[in-house]
């Protein structure tokens, strides 16, 4: 299991390729929104977002956003 610290700056998209680890995400400042496979998602402080393995992922903030990354490799 790892922990991880993501800091993204408003508007710019980040993709992440889907991998065998699934992760949940658990966001501490901003706002923004989420495509985790095919469905999206509005998020704001104080969400947490699941992730399954093998699943495309993007986040796009819409002001400067903070979030904690816990991730399990299968």
């Amino acid at each position: 299991m790892e922990m991880s610290y993501l800091a993204l700056a408003a508007g710019t998209p980040v993709n992440f390729p889907r991998n065998t680890a699934s992760r949940i995400i658990a966001i501490t400042q901003g706002s923004g929104k989420a495509r985790v496979g095919e469905r999206d998602i509005e998020w704001k402080r104080g969400d947490v977002i699941a992730v399954p393995s093998w699943v495309d992922y993007a986040f796009t903030a819409d002001e400067p956003a903070e979030m904690l990354d816990v991730e399990r490799q299968a």
